[in-house]
């Protein structure tokens, strides 16, 4: 009697964990940023990519007539951690002199380059910093020596993080937008107005000479 009494006890344990996670997973359901289709599957990659495209078209105002030369987007699942995604976006000459002199009228487009103080915030430089500080406290044990592979200065980062943004032009204007959550559906604003370092950045890049867009998204949630 006792052993089915402590069978039926684990049943019911397990049927109440069942009822409380529920509510959880219809909750995380609701803030995805891409919706489940109407037959209730996962959406495709290339749903995925269209979704992406979308919201960089809308973001930057570009005319129908700007051709997508390449995007690539990962993850392309539900729940989309560490999104990474890079778009570039070309046009024709009447579309591009038309793009740029709206781009004028646009306070957030900037000359190329960033500064050296807006890059750190981009990658997180001095958080990445404290955290590597904070996980040597936590084990008990000495940083290693500034400057070595195991410990980089924030100079190194910052060269090392370079080659992440399409800065490589001879000739350009940078925009960068920041959501700090859920960026490809949230309200975004210029990364310049955050303090410290961000969350997650749209860098795009407006190359004058070659006439396309480059966008790099990145988020570190």
């Amino acid at each position: 009697m006792s052993n089915k009494r402590t069978i039926q006890n684990k049943k019911n344990s397990q049927n109440q964990m069942s009822t409380n996670l529920f509510p959880t997973i219809i909750m995380s359901v609701v803030v995805l940023p891409v919706a489940v289709n109407i037959s209730g599957c996962v959406p495709s990659d290339e749903e995925f990519l269209r979704f992406d495209e979308k919201v960089l078209r809308k973001e930057f105002d570009l005319p129908a007539a700007a051709k997508l030369v390449m995007i690539e987007s990962n993850p392309k699942e539900i729940i989309r951690e560490a999104l990474r995604i890079e778009a570039t976006f070309e046009f024709d000459s009447t579309d591009f002199d038309a793009y740029l002199a709206q781009t004028e009228k646009d306070h957030q487009w900037q000359l190329l380059p960033p500064s050296d103080s807006l890059l750190m915030k981009i990658f997180a430089i001095r958080r990445h910093i404290e955290w590597k500080k904070l996980s040597y406290e936590r084990r008990g044990e000495p940083l290693p020596e500034p400057g070595s592979s195991d410990n980089p200065t924030a100079e190194q980062l910052l060269a090392r993080n370079r080659k992440n943004l399409p800065l490589d032009v001879n000739r350009g204007l940078y925009r960068c937008l920041t959501a700090g959550n859920n960026i490809m559906k949230e309200k975004k604003v210029p990364c310049s107005e955050k303090a410290g370092d961000l969350n997650d950045y749209i860098f795009a890049v407006l190359d004058l000479d070659n006439k396309v867009l480059r966008i790099k998204v990145r988020t570190y949630y």
